[in-house]
Order: structure tokens, then sequence, then C-alpha cells
């Protein structure tokens, strides 16, 4: 039977999964860190491409004072993708220290965190945001494909040890 006052077109295309990485979404991908000046800098691209994606990176921080400055971003898309991307820190025991999401009504993604770091394997989460009143499933978009840099900086405080009220550095200071 044909319904000639209401056609109807259905087309169907199968495209490569854009994200490299998979699967990581339980077994997380490492992040190697290279020597940078300074730094030790490791970068990697992904995609929150499919429905409830989630990417798991890991990087090792040595031992020592460090500094881990963490940086997801990922261009401006027309029209906006239909997910507002986040990232989650863990640190070596599996604690989150941080944690970052895109505002809503906003297109590109741009989030940032420093942080001390302790020796050990950090384990860094992406996907998409689901606020506590959404429901779910969260959207995935082949379009939305990020770029994780992760730097480590010695930290170059001198004033150390100097974080609590119990600790404070006495400075010696002269009247005027």
């Amino acid at each position: 039977h044909i319904d000639v006052r209401s056609p109807y077109t259905v087309k169907v295309e199968v495209l490569d999964n854009p994200d490299l990485n998979e699967p990581n979404d339980t077994t997380p991908t490492d992040i190697p860190l290279m020597a940078m000046g300074a730094a030790q800098v490791g970068t990697v691209q992904g995609a929150l491409a499919t429905e409830n994606d989630v990417d798991k990176f890991t990087f090792t921080a040595p031992a020592g004072r460090k500094i881990i400055y963490l940086h997801l971003t990922a261009p401006a898309l027309t029209p906006a993708p239909p997910l507002r991307a986040s990232y989650v820190l863990l640190d070596p025991s599996g604690t989150q220290v941080s944690e970052g999401v895109v505002r809503a009504g906003a297109n590109a993604v741009d989030l940032a965190t420093a942080r001390l770091s302790t020796a050990g394997k950090y384990t860094v989460v992406v996907k998409g945001y689901l606020g506590p009143n959404e429901p779910g499933p969260v959207p995935g978009d082949l379009r939305e494909k990020y770029t994780l840099e992760v730097k480590l900086f010695d930290d170059l405080d001198t004033q150390e040890p100097n974080d609590s009220f119990m600790s404070p550095k006495v400075v010696a200071m002269g009247v005027g």
C-alpha cells in the first residue's frame, strides 16, 4: 500500500566513531607525559559521540610537590550539541578533587583547574553532564570532539609549609 498524500524517506547512515580511544568507558586510556621546558605535558583528543558516552584517562604524577593543570576544550558548534560536557578529576585514592561542567547555554567547552598533586595515578573522567533534575540518557554528538591537556609543574612556592593557620610562615616586618 502506498500513501501518495504523505510520502516520506528513511535514510540510515553508519559512521565510524571519531573517538580513537574507545573503548575507554571502563578501562582508562593512559596519557603519556613528556618533558616540555619546565613542565611535563600530555594531550589527548576524544569525542562524546554516543549516548551516555564516558571517556576515562589516567596519568601519573611523580613524587614531590607538583601542580596539576588540567584543561578541557572543544570548539563552538552550530547548531550547539545536545549535551553539556563535563570532567571529574580523581586523585590516586579515587577521591574526587575537582570537577567542571560547561554552563547551560554555552556552546564551546573551556574548562580548567589547577591542583596540588600527590604522587600516584590520577584519573580524568570526561562525559556529558546530566543535572539532578534532568532525565537521561545523555545524547551523544559525532561533532563533540574535545582536547584534554594535562600539565605538571614544579610547585615554586618557597614559603611552604604555610597552608594552615597552625603552620604560618614567620616574616620580619619593619615599621613604615
